[in-house]
């Protein structure tokens, strides 16, 4: 239970990420409702994969409303905050707190959405964690445990 408690807390701390590099973003370009587009994006983070695109949808159709060339621009924007999310942010915020190396956080995530959809999304990567971090001690447990066998002659533990 206190991995997938730490899972949920690293997912809001990614979500106050997530909308901070959006309004950052936004401004930084100059695009209307950076504020908004900024609390939207955090808010919809929470659904892995599909709820970036739901938010950049919305979103494009608010601004669409004032410029067209500025809609695309915002969807250019978009997409590069959220890349530099999913490769870089989530990784390493949600994975560092469940345990996981990077690539395993990644995989995880991807693994759990193309077998169970958005409930495996969400779900996996801490059942995972709980599973890599039991396997981890186990095989800590048995290194210890195991004796040094040296074929032909004791084995000199200074060197």
């Amino acid at each position: 239970m206190d991995t997938y408690d730490r899972f949920l807390m690293s997912q809001i701390i990614e979500a106050g990420i997530v909308g901070v590099m959006i309004f950052a973003a936004y401004s930084l370009v100059g695009l209307p409702y950076a504020g908004l587009v900024g609390v939207l994006a955090g808010v919809f983070s929470f659904i892995p994969n599909i709820g970036p695109f739901m938010a950049c949808g919305i979103v494009m159709l608010f601004i669409f409303t004032e410029s067209p060339i500025q809609a695309l621009i915002s969807v250019v924007v978009f997409m590069v905050v959220q890349t530099v999310e999913g490769n870089v942010v989530y990784p390493r915020v949600v994975g560092s707190s469940v345990g996981l190396p990077t690539a395993l956080t990644l995989a995880t995530t991807l693994i759990g959405g193309n077998l169970f959809g958005l409930v495996g999304m969400i779900f996996f990567t801490p059942i995972f964690a709980v599973i890599y971090r039991l396997v981890k001690e186990w095989m800590e447990k048995h290194e210890q445990a195991a004796p040094v066998v040296a074929v032909g002659g004791i084995i000199d533990e200074e060197n």
